[in-house]
């Protein structure tokens, strides 16, 4: 948009009342492009404030590291209803804040807060009949007094690594197990017993680690771990092998309903003890085994690793029927650490997935004997890797989590999570990069085997209805994608082939198979970006720098001083062309920018307690600043929680950060800015891997007066300080001279009224404050405000018309028409 000059158009081309009255408006040009009446304007300036939005609460316990769960009534025979204790390592069990261990009410269906913290991961559980509990710690055992914890065990004196198991006998006595050598001054060697006063020794101890303990029906006590063996049997007096013994470790031990022993550990079977000799239970499995329980039916229940895949479906969770393995009907997405059977009958498992079913389940997920369930409705896993949104806005959130019945992949409408096209599976499957394609597509890529049931390695498109592979798509992992200008798509990580031909972690698919960029990299490709002319730019790892393509060869962007100060994380391009890298340094983190010759820090970001920073991710807001996210303390000597924003010339916090790693920041077209990785808080609030941030100024754009004509104004973003706001008319006549109209108020002037040659029904509404002329091109002009970058015009409202005269070959005036009319208010963020 110009000022009003009308070149070319004489007083006898172009009518005479017109001229004047355009150019007398048009001498207010400067009173909007200045912005110089709007601090009397805004109404609500210096009001405005950024807030976090409520998160999903933890579907389970977050971090996902519980290893440990049993049933618990808290006064044995009393009236109180039992409950669950579940322990490990996180912080969070559903909507409440935790330390390692939490209770969940199974009638509820709530996590009460009935034990306090416990400062450090707990290592198992034991409760007994009466109602009393025990955790064991890598150097405690902790008893609960029923309002607080009290240690009466230590390693004490002597090189250990812990308590790993505790059992309880049937007297109520209980019993530890791990690698150490002394409890409460006596030396054990790694297996002791409290008799309600004092520890002591059962006989000599074992010679090794001991990780499980099963207490028999007559009371011995069975131990299992890594010693001679691999298992031994307490008899009161003696510790004696179990048979011939086990060989490879064992990691639990199990009493069977008929009386007989199941143990499982460092092999691929789950061997029974009949009293008389050891022998494997069927064929052995495919993974090495972690967990074990007893079904109420007595069939066995095995975890661990994958077993086998069903329908592109992993199962890290086998059933014994009493005749063969069988995967169980639902599993679960991920490594199951502890499995443990309730009275009645439903099974707790407890592990590193974030998904059970179809369900997100963080840690822990209960099955009933037909379907999964979680303890709690949320979101469940260990990280938010990658975001985009969609061309209708939609943000497609990608890692390894789980939200709803999403797995490692999800959408957000703005209200709801729904899936794309079904889950992420295979192995340790997650998404690690996400770009949206001109098309309306949307490409994902990360390490995984299918997607929506489709299989597809590590790299599939998404069209808007299935999700189809990419050739053969690559063999390791993709951590970067990019759409070029063409449609060709290129990926980048850490993978030596795509789709057959071996690529050094770079390759690009021209829609029907994988072409290699040169030889690429020997290093993996992090980061990818498009210049405006096409090129591509690789940010390697390690010192690998900064690499252009320009269609036929690969050249370094800066070497020696000239190059980037570390492992090139995150690349963004500015809307100016200007090109940027975010960095991870051993002392410093930092954002450069490259000048055509060199890369220029323009902010350099401190760790944590002397520790190295990272910027991993870098996005564009709405205003045009620029947003920081990684692992920092602070930039520039100006403290920032992992999340900082620049304005073009300083560094400041963005709403108080997070408390932990940054990832991924995506921001939106409404402002809004979402921010994913490794938190468990945003700006003090609980938000688990995922956040959104929302001013409360928002901007925003809406139809005041409708279209009278065919003109159609419509705002293609909406108006933000320190943006450049844009719009566009389509359906102007051949012949017309557009008019670009910007005021303060709205004076509805009917056309008719003014010109006889106004059409019919059209008002002017938008008082004429600035005036510019526009260039059409083919019926279509766009018009552009410039806003400043101050808050103090948040809340600002402005109207905003195009009037059209439409002149004949002489340019004489033959019509006036206005389009619709747009009320717009200022935001900021």
């Amino acid at each position: 948009m110009v000022g009003l000059d009308l070149p070319g158009m004489t007083p006898d081309s172009l009518d005479m009342w017109w001229r004047t009255i355009l150019g007398l408006f048009a001498s207010t040009w400067f009173r909007l492009a200045c912005f110089a009446v709007l601090t009397t304007t805004s109404a609500i300036r210096g009001q405005c404030s950024l807030q976090w939005q409520p998160s999903p609460p933890v579907a389970g316990v977050f971090p996902t590291a519980a290893n440990s769960v049993a049933g618990w009534d808290r006064d044995g025979a009393g009236p109180l209803p039992p409950v669950v204790v579940v322990a490990g390592y996180f912080q969070f069990a559903g909507n409440t804040t935790v330390n390692n261990i939490a209770t969940y009410d199974p009638a509820t269906g709530t996590w009460p807060a009935l034990l306090a913290a416990v400062a450090v991961p707990v290592r198992a559980i034991a409760t007994t009949a009466s109602g009393e509990l025990y955790v064991a710690t890598a150097s405690d055992i902790l008893r609960w007094n029923g309002t607080g914890w009290s240690a009466f065990a230590t390693i004490g004196a002597g090189i250990g690594y812990g308590f790993y198991s505790l059992a309880v006998l049937p007297n109520g006595d209980l019993v530890a197990g791990g690698s150490f050598q002394y409890a409460g001054g006596v030396m054990v060697n790694n297996v002791a017993w409290w008799n309600g006063s004092a520890w002591s020794p059962l006989g000599t101890g074992l010679g090794g680690e001991v990780y499980a303990l099963a207490v028999m029906p007559n009371g011995d006590l069975v131990a299992g771990g890594q010693f001679y063996r691999s298992v031994a049997r307490w008899d009161g007096a003696t510790w004696t092998t179990l048979g011939q013994g086990v060989s490879g470790g064992i990691f639990e031990l199990a009493l069977m309903q008929n009386g007989h022993v199941a143990a499982v550990g460092g092999f691929q079977y789950v061997y029974e003890w009949d009293g008389v000799t050891w022998t494997a239970i069927g064929a052995g499995l495919a993974s090495g085994v972690t967990a074990l329980t007893v079904l109420a039916n007595g069939d066995l229940l095995v975890g661990g690793g994958i077993f086998t895949t069903v329908g592109n479906t992993d199962h890290w969770l086998m059933r014994w029927d009493g005749t063969a393995w069988q995967p169980l009907a639902s599993s679960v997405n991920y490594l199951v650490e502890y499995l443990a059977t309730m009275p009645n009958g439903d099974v707790y498992a407890v592990g590193g997935f974030s998904a059970a079913g179809s369900v997100a389940a963080s840690g822990i997920a209960r099955w009933d004997g037909t379907s999964w369930s979680a303890l709690s409705p949320g979101i469940g896993g260990t990280a938010v890797y990658a975001m985009t949104h969609l061309d209708n806005g939609d943000l497609v959130v990608g890692g390894s989590f789980a939200v709803g019945n999403c797995t490692n992949l999800a959408r957000w409408d703005g209200s709801v999570w729904s899936p794309i096209g079904g889950a992420v599976a295979g192995g340790n499957a997650t998404i690690r990069a996400l770009a949206a394609l001109p098309n309306g597509g949307l490409m994902a890529g990360g390490m995984f085997a299918t997607i929506g049931g489709v299989s597809a390695r590590s790299l599939a498109i998404w069209d808007g209805s299935v999700w189809s592979p990419m050739g053969a798509g690559v063999i390791g992992l993709v951590e970067a994608l990019a759409a070029l200008p063409n449609g060709d798509i290129v990926a980048a990580g850490a993978f030596s082939s795509a789709g057959g031909p071996v690529f050094g972690n770079i390759a690009r698919w021209n829609g029907s198979g994988w072409v290699g960029l040169g030889v690429g990299f020997p290093m993996p490709v992090k980061a990818l970006a498009v210049l405006q002319n096409g090129d591509v730019i690789a940010g390697l790892s390690g010192l690998g720098g900064v690499w252009r393509w320009n269609g036929f060869g690969w050249s370094s962007m800066g070497t020696g001083s000239a190059a980037p100060p570390g492992s090139v994380e995150a690349l963004h391009v500015l809307g100016d062309g200007s090109l940027l890298a975010g960095v991870a340094g051993i002392t410093y983190g930092h954002v450069v920018r490259w000048n055509g010759a060199a890369w220029q820090s323009i902010g350099w970001f401190q760790g944590a307690n002397g520790r190295g920073a990272v910027v991993d991710s870098l996005t564009t807001l709405a205003s045009g600043e620029l947003v920081a996210g990684g692992a920092f303390s602070s930039v520039t000597n100006v403290p920032a929680s992992n999340l900082a924003r620049w304005n073009g010339t300083a560094w400041s916090s963005l709403a108080s950060g997070t408390n932990a790693h940054v990832v991924a920041v995506a921001g939106a077209r409404n402002g809004e800015l979402a921010v994913g990785g490794w938190f468990s808080q945003a700006g003090g609030n609980d938000a688990v891997t995922f956040a959104r941030l929302r001013t409360t100024c928002p901007a925003n754009a809406a139809i005041a007066v409708p279209a009278c004509s065919p003109l159609v104004l419509r705002n293609d973003n909406l108006p933000w300080t320190g943006s450049t706001f844009h719009c566009t008319t389509v359906g102007l006549a051949p012949l017309a001279v557009p008019i670009s109209l910007f005021g303060f108020s709205s004076p509805g002037w009917l056309l008719s009224s003014i010109d006889p040659r106004g059409t019919a029904g059209c008002r002017w509404n938008a008082s004429p404050d600035a005036v510019g002329l526009l260039t059409p091109v083919g019926g279509v002009a766009r018009s552009v405000l410039a806003i400043p970058n101050n808050p103090v015009f948040a809340g600002t409202v402005l109207q905003h018309q195009i009037l059209q005269l439409e002149v004949d070959a002489a340019n004489a005036v033959l019509s006036v028409s206005t389009s619709n009319s747009l009320s717009l208010t200022v935001g900021t963020f």
